[in-house]
């Protein structure tokens, strides 16, 4: 038995690494990405076997900043938050969308132009 051990120490040492370990910081943001982290895996993995190290490394790193971002929906809302549906590539020119922007602002009143909602990566 005491030379079985050191055998099977030495035998485990020389075995090929995992090929789905990632860095740590890859590893934390895939286990914060719920639904979605089959599909990263499948893009680091694609660019694994793709053998671009460089490639690979931006795959990583935009995985790795995805945790806390998102984007934001941006819109025109009246006074009291209520958004007020609006979208610009409706009107074949500048002066048509103008025209129904004050449209708009005669029916509700003076618009806010900002953030309406939120959404995170994930």
């Amino acid at each position: 038995m005491r030379m079985v051990l050191p055998i099977l120490l030495a035998a485990s040492s020389c075995a090929a690494p995992s090929t789905t370990a990632w860095s740590p910081a890859t590893d934390a943001a895939l286990e914060q990405a719920g639904a979605g982290r089959a599909e990263l895996e499948k893009a680091l993995e694609h660019f694994r076997a793709a053998g671009d190290p460089q490639k690979l490394a931006a795959v990583e790193f935009l995985v790795q900043n995805m945790p806390d971002r998102g984007y934001a929906r941006l819109g025109f809302k009246r006074a009291d938050g209520t958004e007020v549906p609006f979208e610009a590539l409706d009107y074949a020119n500048l002066k048509e969308a103008e025209a129904a922007y004050d449209a708009l602002e005669q029916e509700h009143g003076s618009l806010d132009y900002g953030k309406v909602d939120g959404v995170l990566d994930f």
